[in-house]
Formats: C-alpha cells, sequence, structure tokens
C-alpha cells in the first residue's frame, strides 16, 4: 500500500511540476514587465518601508538623479541628506488611510528641485504595508511663478515708493524708507545714497542693511572724489556700474576694488543720480552675502525707483534752500527745479519761475499779469484745491502733461502760491508696467497670466458659446539651435502677427508658452471656431508663399463649450490634445520645411551654387569609384558634397565674409557650423545618414 502511495505522488509530482514552472515563469515575466514600465516612465517612482525606511525599489529616473543605487539604502538620508526621519513624512496618513492617495508638493535641497508628489500605502509581496510614492519635478512651472510674484511685487514697491514721496513732510526719512523697500525686493545686502558735495567729496547721506549687514554710513563720509577716476567716469558718462564680481575688477579699478573689499562687498549696482541735470551723487545696492548679478527687469525697475529718489532728493535739497534763507528766495525760487507761481486774489498769475515757463512753453511777459491758472488747468479754482491733487496741464503747443498741484496761501495776504510737479513720466511708467504686466514683451500679445484671469471670467457660463484655438510652432526648436533665437523671435512675432489680425476684438489672443498661442472665443459656436481656424490657415499660406525662405508652419486645435457642464480647463485640455494630434501628423513634414527653408538660405547666401555642387560631387564620387566603394555608399557621399556646410547658415554674414584673417574666438564660431549641420541633418529624415559625417568633416 505504501508503494502504491508513494508511487502516486510521484505521478502528482511529476504532472504537475511543468504547471508550477509555468507559474513562476508567468510570475517572473511579469514582474520584469512592470520593472521595465516603472524604469521606462520619465517621473520618479519609489517604494520604501514605512517603519525601516529602507528603499525597496527605486526606478531608473531617481537612480539617474542620484547617480547611484538606491535600493537597500535608507530613504531619508539618500533622498533628503538628513540624520533622522523626515518630519514631513507622509507615512502616517497614508498608513490611516490605506488605499487613497495624499498628493503634496515638497522642495528637495539636496537636487534644488521643486516636486509634485503622490503617496499611498500598497501591500508588498511579502504581505507587509509600504509605501508608493510618485514625483513629478515642478521647478520650471515653480520658477516661473515666482518670476511672476517677483515682478508683481517689484512694481508695487516701485508705486509705493512713488506715492510715497508725494507730499512728504520729511523726506530723509521716505528715502531711507524706499531705499529699504527696493533693498529688500532685490535682495541687496545694503542699500544707499551717496552726494557729491561743492569742496569735490562725497558722503554716503542714506543707508539701509539688512540684519546681519555691517552699517558702513559713518565711515564713507568726505572721500575725495579725484580717487575714483574709473568709477567718476562711468557716472559722468550716464552709465549704471554693474559689477557681478569686485574681485574681477580691472586694473584701473584698483582705488575702487579695495574699498569695495574692505566693506566685503562682492557684487553691486550703481545708477547715477541727478539734481536738475547735473550728475550730483549716485544710489548703489550691495549683495554682499555672495557674487551675483541682477536681471534685465531688476535693472529697469531700479533705474525707475533711483529716478523716483533722485527726483525726492531734488525736492529735499530744494526744502533745505528755502529754509536756509529767506534772502535767497528769489534764487530759490527760480532753481528748485519746479514749476512755481503766484497767483493774485483774482485768479492772475503775478510772477512764475523759469521752471514755469519751461513746463507750459510760455514765457514770463506772456504769463505774469496776463494770463490766469484756469487756462493752464481747466475747472480748478484756487481756493479749492485739496493737498496732491492730481490734475492736467496743457501748454503752448497743445501736450497735456500729468502734474500734482500743490497751493497754500501767502501768510498774511490773499495771495497763493502754487507748485506744479510733473508726474507725466511716473504715469508713463505705471501705464507701462500695467501693460507689461498683462502683456508679451516680445510679440505685443497677451501673455499667460491675463489668458488664465479671462479663462476664470468666461468660465462662469453666461459667454456660451466658447471657443478655444490652441497653436504651436512647429520646428521653433530647430530654428533657434541653428540660426540663433533671433531668428526664432522672428518667427514668433510673424506667426503673432497673423494670428491676431484672423479675430476679433472681443476675442482674446495669447502667447501662452514659448512656441504656444492661445485664443478665446466667445460667444462663438463651432461654425464660428472653424472658420477662424481655417482663417488662420489661409492667413500662413499667403505669408509661407511670400516668405518661401523663411516657412512657417503651424499646429492648430481647437475645441468648443457649448453647455455648462465642460469646465475651462477641461476645454483647454481639449484643444491641447486637438492640436497635439494635428503636431504629430505633419511633425515629420514639418521639419523638413524648416530644413528645406534653411537649404534655399544657404543658397542664397551663395554657399551653394550649382556649378560648385556639381562639381565636388563629381569629384567625390569618381574617388570613391576608384577606390572600390560600393554604389549604395555613394549615394551619400554625393549628398554629403551637397550639404556638408549646411550649417553655416547659423554662422554670421560677417566672419563668413570677412576679408582679412580670423580672431581665435572668431575661428572657434566658425567652426561650430560643423555641429549646427549635424543638427539640421538629423531633424531631416533624408539628411540623417549624413549627420554624423557632416559633424566630423572638417579636421578640427
Amino acid at each position: 500500500m505504501k508503494a502504491k502511495d508513494k508511487k502516486g505522488k510521484q505521478i502528482i509530482n511529476e504532472s504537475t511540476e511543468p504547471c508550477l514552472q509555468q507559474v513562476v515563469q508567468d510570475l517572473q515575466f511579469e514582474k520584469l514587465q512592470l520593472l521595465t514600465i516603472c524604469d521606462n516612465i520619465s517621473e520618479i517612482i519609489y517604494v520604501s518601508d514605512p517603519v525601516t525606511h529602507e528603499i525597496l525599489f527605486a526606478n531608473k529616473t531617481l537612480k539617474e538623479l542620484y547617480k547611484k543605487n538606491l535600493t537597500g539604502k535608507t530613504c531619508y538620508k539618500e533622498l533628503q541628506g538628513l540624520a533622522f526621519p523626515c518630519e514631513f513624512c507622509t507615512n502616517g496618513v497614508i498608513l490611516k488611510d490605506k488605499g487613497k492617495s495624499y498628493k503634496w508638493e515638497h522642495y528637495n535641497p539636496l537636487l534644488d528641485k521643486y516636486f509634485m508628489i503622490e503617496d499611498k500605502a500598497i501591500k508588498w509581496p511579502d504581505g507587509r504595508d509600504v509605501r508608493l510614492e510618485f514625483a513629478i519635478d515642478i521647478t520650471h512651472r515653480k520658477k516661473a511663478e515666482e518670476a511672476i510674484r517677483r515682478r508683481l511685487e517689484f512694481m508695487n514697491t516701485v508705486k509705493r515708493i512713488s506715492s510715497r514721496f508725494v507730499g512728504v513732510s520729511d523726506i530723509d526719512e521716505a528715502i531711507n524708507e524706499s531705499l529699504a523697500d527696493i533693498g529688500t525686493i532685490s535682495g541687496a545686502g545694503r542699500a544707499y545714497l551717496f552726494y557729491f558735495s561743492q569742496d569735490e567729496t562725497m558722503s554716503n547721506t542714506h543707508e539701509w542693511c539688512v540684519e546681519g549687514v555691517l552699517p558702513q554710513k559713518d565711515m564713507l563720509q568726505n572721500l575725495p572724489i579725484r580717487t575714483f577716476p574709473w568709477w567718476m567716469e562711468k557716472l559722468n558718462k550716464g552709465e549704471i556700474i554693474h559689477i557681478t564680481d569686485v574681485s574681477k575688477l580691472p586694473a584701473e579699478a584698483q582705488a575702487e576694488k579695495e574699498i569695495l573689499e574692505i566693506q566685503d562687498i562682492k557684487s553691486l549696482l550703481v545708477l547715477p543720480l541727478h539734481v536738475r541735470g547735473k550728475l550730483s551723487g549716485f544710489i548703489g545696492f550691495d549683495n554682499v552675502t555672495g557674487t551675483g548679478s541682477w536681471s534685465d527687469g531688476d535693472l529697469a525697475l531700479l533705474r525707475v525707483s533711483s529716478e523716483i529718489i533722485g527726483n525726492a532728493y531734488e525736492r529735499k535739497l530744494a526744502d533745505e534752500a528755502l529754509r536756509e534763507s529767506e534772502n535767497k528766495y528769489r534764487t530759490i525760487f527760480e532753481n528748485t527745479g519746479t514749476a512755481i507761481a503766484i497767483i493774485e486774489e483774482d485768479s492772475t498769475i503775478s510772477l512764475v519761475n523759469t521752471e514755469f515757463e519751461q513746463y507750459t512753453g510760455f514765457n514770463k511777459g506772456e504769463i505774469q499779469g496776463r494770463k490766469s491758472l484756469g487756462e493752464f488747468l481747466r475747472n480748478i479754482s484756487i481756493n479749492d484745491i485739496p493737498p496732491n491733487l492730481e490734475a492736467q496741464l496743457t501748454d503752448r503747443a497743445g501736450n497735456v502733461k500729468d502734474v500734482i498741484i500743490n497751493a497754500a496761501r501767502l501768510p498774511g495776504t490773499n495771495k497763493f502760491v502754487v507748485s506744479l510737479l510733473d508726474i507725466t513720466e511716473r504715469k508713463r511708467v505705471e501705464k507701462q508696467m500695467k501693460y507689461l504686466s498683462f502683456h508679451d514683451s516680445l510679440t505685443g500679445l497677451y501673455n499667460r497670466a491675463f489668458y488664465e484671469e479671462e479663462m476664470r471670467r468666461l468660465g462662469d457660463g453666461r459667454h456660451l458659446p466658447v471657443g478655444i484655438i490652441i497653436c504651436d510652432v512647429d520646428g521653433l526648436k530647430l530654428v533657434n539651435d541653428t540660426l540663433g533665437h533671433h531668428a526664432g523671435d522672428e518667427l514668433l512675432v510673424a506667426a503673432a502677427g497673423f494670428i491676431k489680425k484672423c479675430f476679433r476684438k472681443s476675442d482674446i489672443v495669447a502667447r501662452i508658452g514659448g512656441d504656444e498661442f492661445a485664443v478665446i472665443l466667445p460667444k462663438s459656436d463651432r461654425n464660428v471656431v472653424e472658420r477662424a481656424c481655417r482663417n488662420i490657415r489661409n492667413a500662413l499660406a499667403k505669408h509661407n508663399a511670400a516668405n518661401p525662405q523663411n516657412i512657417l508652419n503651424l499646429s492648430i486645435g481647437f475645441a468648443v463649450k457649448e453647455r455648462p457642464g465642460t469646465s475651462m480647463a477641461e476645454l483647454f485640455k481639449e484643444a491641447d490634445n486637438s492640436m497635439y494630434r494635428e503636431k504629430l501628423h505633419h511633425k515629420e513634414s514639418a521639419r523638413s520645411a524648416v530644413v528645406q527653408a534653411l537649404t534655399r538660405a544657404l543658397a542664397a547666401r551663395d554657399f551653394i551654387t550649382e556649378g560648385h555642387a556639381e562639381r565636388l560631387q563629381r569629384l567625390v564620387a569618381g574617388m570613391a569609384a576608384a577606390i572600390g566603394i560600393p554604389e549604395h555608399k555613394i549615394a551619400n557621399l554625393r549628398l554629403l558634397a551637397q550639404f556638408h556646410d549646411i550649417g553655416k547658415v547659423g554662422v554670421s554674414d560677417r566672419l563668413l565674409f570677412k576679408p582679412g584673417p580670423l580672431t581665435p574666438e572668431e575661428r572657434h564660431e566658425i567652426e561650430q557650423h560643423c555641429s549646427i549641420g549635424y543638427r539640421i541633418a538629423l531633424a531631416a529624415p533624408d539628411l540623417a545618414p549624413i549627420a554624423d559625417w557632416i559633424l566630423k568633416h572638417h579636421e578640427w
């Protein structure tokens, strides 16, 4: 009986063993599939033990990011650089609500990146609960948001500074507060104002320092101007002194370098200060915590701020002069830098200064005793002027200027002294800032911030039907990489121009990305939106017909919201997907069109002539045949003979046609045409086989 049982088990084992082996093989194959999928996802995926914090799995993206194998390591040590578990660890949250995802954002200081993270507790094959984390890099979005926030904050700071000096009684305090505002927003460690005295010295009159930076004002008094020739030469020319690294100052700036290093200044920005049109000092901003620089946007706003402070300092000097001596009344009256008039009881102007003459365009003989204030400022009564009244003045030529009016009764008389402060430039700057906050600086179209605001406004259901059209410029990266970003910018401007012409004034046309445009069409059904898309394509065809050497290709997608149920975000997504499908459809043709345009550009610059190409092809083909190269390879050699110099479309004509010898820097730039040609060839299927030859066809 036992022999029969034993034999029966053997039969069972022999019959089931192949099945078990197949199951094991299937499981191993499924595991390999899952690992392959995870490793080829561009986002970060890893699994860790919430108790021991051991990393059980890390996909290829995460390992490449840290440049090492993380499996078996401790997550908080390897991923965050910490000695103890993270205070922000979400293990407790996901283990409490198993099966639910927890989404959060996190900044990783080791990688200097921001991530959008989704955590979830899952079952590991051994039965324990583990943490699955999926992370997306959102650093670019965060930096873009920070740039917008910083610019808006900077503009608000400028507005606040401008308003601070209107009717201020203590200008010194206002200057110090303004320096603090600018220094804080620009990230400077120290902000200051220097004023030049008549004895050829300069002194630090106002200063602000961030916490931890030592004040220098007391040590910077009565410094001889002549000891800083390099500095003064630039200021006298009206130049901004922008030093990104003090240690790299030229030899002729040795005196300036020494005094800056004594103060432990690493980088700085200095703007000239003019009073009554004359260089009278400067305003500076030091980044003493490290070598750094300021963006172009920062420089523009800092210049505006310094001009406001400069104007305020000019007013301060005028006020001090007034208080200094009543005997100098006439001189002060004529040199305050502000338009001033004395108004009689019947509103006749009895006395004006030179600034008032220049401001209005009339001379004193035409004004004094002949004109009233109402002829310049309509609908204003001298008895009813509130402090710091904003109004508009019309000069002799009919120009309208913005002014702030202040009026005060002269003690013991019925006369009034009226001052007019020109705020035309300030108003222009405010208007420009408002424009820039909602417009793209390159194309003049609305920017993404305005577009998103309009998306929210039009999503209330009162503007149905609403259409969205998305346009993407094809091949822009190739143009930027080969012809340079200036050529790419020209393409974007051209695209913006004819896209805008295709729409009504009520439609919102915006540039929402580097190569992406979007249009919102309120109260527009599908027929209207489709007709608008056709208009774009027709305009594109006309543009390309008129500009055969600058072919422009667009991928266009649209979507229409006809019922309240669809959100504007969903509508945008639908239009974007539609555009992307079209982009995939003619991706290769668009890239080929760009390459063809580059080839025509090369021919137009006389680098490819019919005779030269044919001669070179015959020489190459003859030599190849003579040494026994197969015919199918000779065809590629002929292509190489024709297109080996295509990369020269990305090199300046100034260098290509330079009659004399090249400098080392110029030669290096010329040598880049091989790399440029290589990138162009890779983008064109017909030229791809010879791309590597183009890259290596020169001895360098």
